[in-house]
């Protein structure tokens, strides 16, 4: 449910209503960390499985 929620950022509409609402649209910066931030957490979690398989 956390990375729907993140991923809306990236969706053009969901950028359009922050700035309709709040007053302000993120910059491409910060989407851009944010992806690498999601990457690497999902990339983690699927390298989980083989570890504690390891074990």
């Amino acid at each position: 449910m956390g990375y729907l929620l993140l991923s809306l950022i990236y969706f053009p509409p969901a950028n359009g209503f922050l700035h309709r609402r709040l007053g302000f649209s993120i910059s491409v910066a910060v989407k851009v960390i944010l992806f690498v931030i999601i990457m690497m957490f999902t990339l983690g979690v699927s390298d989980l499985g083989d570890m504690i398989d390891k074990l």
